[in-house]
């Protein structure tokens, strides 16, 4: 299972037995192959990580932490992101409305207020407080908890150290002098960290509710995790609802009254988040602003995951393009090839990324030589040196050779997400029909580092048992030192 090349990829958390972990979602009917299906699978509170540790033991090492690498099964590197410059980003972080309100409670808090021994304002204040603020407030005010709204910006002024609460007494606190008229830097920090308060506001919500059937721990991260990951294509919301319900547990009948009661969850998170300036709603559709894209692109960097920022336009290299492929949606891509294009003659552009793809991986080949053969044309025929692609963009016969390496290249690129009826189509559309085991002889002799992977793939997944078994027979010999 663990060889599986339709799987997406896992986490190793510290202690815990992958392939336990496999099983046990494979048990419980996750899609392995859909990572936010595997990301709902493990911000479920009521999976058991204790049932999978390995045998040296979780608890070898009580104090290890689990990264966000670990935690979400992220690879070493993910697509490079293009933000806006540091200055623009603080502006719109200054114009936000909830942090202005936070501000405008500390405002109130003035030189300082009493607490209670829980740190809350007493029911008159708690009253003032929302008057001051704007905000509904019922008769019968008793304590904080009463207006849910205000726990929400109390919690976030603390959080974001707009206030800061003592034994008896809540004062102004350290960030006063940073929002809204710091330094840029410190002014996206107090944004970062009103992000990460958000992200986990249901979990308050659950304790002024005083619900103890659902555990929403996580579920803000799995939310705006799924969003970076999605980039410019978004995700619908129906799916983000449902990452949540089941992120949070608990049975159905006490969902729905909860959700009759005080909302969606995701609705409500959605909603706050939007508020903060940290997702765009477009219909159904929610994409990830780039104030979020940057928080988030930050963490993941402090955990080991790269994720370069891309230079302005003016400033790409072809390599910077090319790299950039993998990000960016369709339209999102074509904008941008198209702005680079414009930028230099198509010679040099033709030579750049000919380059780039003689280097390349097999996805980069094929995006940098589509770019050069559909957008380019003729001014690139004296660059042309990868064979394969240049008898295509030639319109020339390709050999058995150039068959292979073409092949290989498309499956490779295509292999972790299309099943056995795709590997087919792929497979016939590269090769003629009745010459797949002569292209498969020659795959496995070829310098490409895919060869031995892409024919183990055929000879796994492929429908045809013929076939299947002639690309297993040359995968053997790939395997051969």
């Amino acid at each position: 299972m663990a060889d599986d090349p339709t799987a997406a990829p896992l986490p190793e958390l510290p202690g815990i037995d992958v392939q336990a972990m496999m099983q046990a979602m494979t048990a419980d009917g996750v899609d392995l192959s859909d990572q936010a299906a595997v990301y709902r699978w493990l911000a479920n509170p009521n999976v058991d990580l204790s049932s999978m540790i390995d045998e040296d033991g979780l608890d070898d090492d009580p104090d290890a932490d689990i990264s966000i690498k670990e935690l979400y099964g992220l690879p070493d590197r993910l697509p490079p992101l293009r933000l806006p410059p540091p200055e623009e980003l603080a502006r719109t972080a200054r114009e936000n409305r909830t942090l202005a309100r936070a501000r405008a409670l500390a405002g109130w808090v003035g030189a300082g207020r009493p607490v209670d021994e829980q740190g809350e304002p007493s029911a008159a204040d708690c009253r003032a407080a929302a008057d001051a603020l704007g905000l509904e407030a019922p008769d019968d005010v008793a304590s904080l908890n009463d207006i849910p709204e205000l726990a929400h910006l109390w919690d976030l002024a603390e959080s974001v150290e707009l206030i800061e609460i003592g034994d008896d007494e809540v004062v102004p606190g350290a960030a006063l002098d940073a929002w809204p008229d710091g330094a840029d830097g410190d002014v996206l920090d107090v944004w970062a960290t009103a992000l990460a308060v958000v992200m986990t506001s249901l979990d308050l919500d659950a304790d002024l509710h005083q619900e103890a059937e659902f555990d929403f721990y996580g579920a803000g991260g799995a939310v705006v995790m799924t969003l970076f990951l999605a980039r410019g294509a978004g995700v619908p919301y129906p799916e983000l609802s449902d990452l949540i319900s089941e992120a949070a547990g608990g049975p159905r009948g006490a969902w729905d009254a909860w959700v009759a009661a005080h909302g969606d969850p995701a609705q409500v998170l959605l909603t706050r988040l939007h508020e903060l300036g940290a997702v765009l709603l477009d219909g159904e559709t929610v994409r990830l602003a780039p104030l979020a894209q940057w928080a988030m692109c930050a963490q993941l960097v402090d955990g080991d995951v790269e994720v370069r920022l891309l230079p302005p336009v003016a400033e790409m290299t072809a390599h910077d393009l090319v790299a950039a492929a993998e990000g960016f949606t369709e339209d999102e891509l074509a904008e941008e090839t198209s702005a680079w294009l414009d930028r230099r003659p198509p010679e040099v552009a033709a030579a750049e990324l000919l380059e780039v793809a003689a280097a390349g991986g097999p996805a980069d080949r094929m995006y940098a030589t589509s770019v050069v053969s559909t957008r380019i044309g003729a001014a690139a025929e004296p660059h042309w040196r990868l064979r394969a692609y240049a008898r295509l963009a030639l319109d020339l016969k390709p050999g058995s050779e150039d068959l292979a390496w073409l092949l290989t290249d498309v499956l490779a690129t295509t292999s972790d997400v299309d099943g056995p009826e795709d590997i087919a189509r792929q497979l016939g559309d590269a090769v003629p029909p009745g010459r797949e085991q002569e292209i498969f002889e020659v795959m496995w002799r070829i310098p490409h580092p895919s060869a031995g992977d892409v024919l183990t793939l055929l000879g796994a997944h492929h429908p045809d048992k013929a076939i299947a078994k002639a690309a297993r027979k040359a995968a053997f010999k790939a395997r051969q030192p």
